[in-house]
């Protein structure tokens, strides 16, 4: 195993810069003079790849109790479920600890895209070891089974939102289904009736018996069975 580092905001930039400082010795001072510009570039490369990072949150869970109180406004709204390709999103890793890089492994890979003549900010294999580290979030985040698409805005059908600067805008995948909460006002289940298919629609109950919400149409099937 390569030496590990683990990650706080500026870890990419702490640890390439921290390698080349003790890769190249401070003999002459043209060495210094290099080393600063690598470091401005490293800082350049990095800083453009956060600005690109683009992440939509989806969870896997729809019969969760707490993530209707927390994401459904409290049962009154909705979940829509969506049909995305599995090789399009990367499901959230629960840990205790924070995650870690290889070192070795990341910075070979910068060295070797930038000595190529790459850019380093579009290397594949660098933005994989970034896009690890922004799929993993606490153990106490773990009830949410979350799974995140993670992309780059200059990768296709990804576009900056003419309305905000800071999102980015992606065409909407398939609508599988609507889950109404089990709280909806009738204005607004009726809103929802009125403009989408009903063949799409389905309607969340909460049990009087515990502490679990399901979909009404499943619960009458089984209570019919």
């Amino acid at each position: 195993m390569g030496k590990t580092m683990r990650y706080t905001r500026n870890l990419i930039v702490d640890f390439i810069v921290d390698h080349y400082r003790k890769t190249i010795p401070n003999i002459h001072d043209e060495y210094d003079h290099d080393k600063l510009k690598f470091e401005s570039m490293i800082q350049e490369k990095v800083s453009e790849m956060r600005s690109k990072l683009a992440i939509c949150c989806f969870s896997s869970s729809l019969d969760d109790i707490l993530m209707w109180g927390h994401y459904g406004r409290s049962h009154t709204g909705v979940c829509i479920a969506f049909d995305i390709p599995d090789e399009q999103l990367i499901r959230v890793r629960y840990k205790k600890k924070r995650p870690s890089i290889d070192y070795k492994e990341f910075v070979s890979a910068a060295c070797a895209a930038e000595f190529a003549g790459g850019d380093i900010a579009k290397d594949k294999s660098l933005r994989e070891m970034i896009k690890k580290i922004y799929a993993t979030k606490s153990l106490d985040w773990s009830y949410e089974n979350e799974i995140r698409m993670i992309r780059f805005a200059d990768e296709p059908e990804i576009a900056r939102s003419k309305e905000d600067d800071n999102r980015y805008t992606v065409k909407v995948p398939t609508i599988k289904a609507i889950y109404l909460g089990a709280k909806i006002s009738q204005k607004d289940k009726a809103s929802f009736y009125e403009k989408v298919d009903s063949s799409l629609i389905h309607e969340m109950i909460i049990s009087d018996k515990g502490f679990t919400v399901s979909d009404s149409n499943v619960s009458n099937v089984n209570e019919a069975r």
